[in-house]
């Protein structure tokens, strides 16, 4: 497949509890990136906005019920031998006591540990964005 004619596009949800930790979930063996951690989210179909599909996603990946307060985090692109993916990042916040419903090995970390999970090389590039989200937040 000619690189240049396949474009992936991608919602990810950084979910945040009420410890201001992050959900990751462990991809499958039989997907791109097998076994990495990465954020919850996937392909967004041709029917759907980037930000539907982001709600798609993470209720299909974690059964986790309507979110009220949604923030784009923005538009990130990244070339994979696969081809150029284009990644539509969202944050959004869970309720304690929330439970994850997952098929997928999942678990909350700290913020400040994101760097030492072994994640899609895309992924990598949020780390920093999401760090300064917290420090301002925590402000």
């Amino acid at each position: 497949m000619n690189k240049a004619n396949n474009i992936v596009n991608i919602s990810l949800v950084i979910l945040q509890n009420t410890k201001k930790q992050i959900l990751l979930l462990q991809r499958p063996k039989n997907v791109h990136c097998p076994s990495c951690w990465s954020f919850p989210g996937g392909k967004i179909k041709p029917t759907e906005t980037a930000f539907h599909a982001a709600q798609r996603e993470l209720q299909e990946e974690t059964a986790v019920g309507k979110i009220n307060q949604w923030t784009t985090l923005g538009h990130f692109e990244f070339n994979y031998p696969e081809g150029h993916f284009h990644f539509h990042l969202f944050q959004t916040h869970i309720v304690e006591n929330q439970p994850i419903q997952s098929s997928e090995k999942h678990i909350w970390a700290d913020i400040n540990t994101l760097h030492t999970f072994t994640m899609p090389e895309a992924n990598q590039q949020f780390i920093p964005l999401i760090q300064q989200l917290n420090q301002h937040n925590q402000k």
